[in-house]
């Protein structure tokens, strides 16, 4: 009964990554999005799967892209991913010379880990990423200097909620 118990656990905290690809990074377009070129000259679009980064126009959203880009840009990486999201890109784990990306976004305070995605990332890689949200938090790192700082997630549901409740106005 243990060892049925134990090969359960071990089932619900693996994550199948579907595939592994190495390629070049050429674009960052924000905190937790990458463009990446194989060897074989294919463009892909990739999401740091479980961290949310300030979006475009947010505060901190450019502090964020730059850290992304300090990190990658035009670097070798690797990425692990089992899918894709609704607008087609790659959900995956991505390294850089043996390095978790998004376990460095955390840990230099510049995106939250993204629990409602958890299931994407290794029983391991959630606990890491927690402690690592947490850490930045404590210490006020990155975007962590603001006493109150509004995740991505809110502030997309607000951002759309104004353009939607705007009226419209032609020239």
């Amino acid at each position: 009964m243990k060892y049925c118990l134990a090969a359960c656990m071990l089932c619900f905290s693996l994550v199948a990554f579907g595939e592994t690809i190495h390629g070049r990074i050429t674009a960052v377009p924000d905190g937790d999005t990458l463009d990446l070129l194989t060897a074989g000259d294919v463009s892909m679009r990739v999401r740091v799967v479980g961290i949310d980064a300030p979006e475009k126009g947010q505060p901190f959203g450019r502090q964020a892209k730059a850290a992304m880009r300090e990190l990658v840009w035009s670097r070798e990486v690797v990425v692990d991913w089992a899918k894709r999201d609704r607008y087609g890109r790659l959900l995956g784990t991505v390294t850089v010379d043996g390095s978790d990306v998004g376990l460095a976004m955390l840990r230099s305070g510049w995106a939250w880990y993204y629990k409602q995605y958890e299931r994407d990332l290794l029983l391991s890689q959630r606990m890491q990423y927690a402690e690592a949200e947490s850490e930045a938090r404590l210490h006020a790192i990155g975007l962590w200097v603001d006493f109150a700082p509004v995740p991505p997630w809110q502030w997309r549901r607000g951002s759309q909620k104004r353009h939607q409740d705007e009226p419209f106005l032609p020239y």
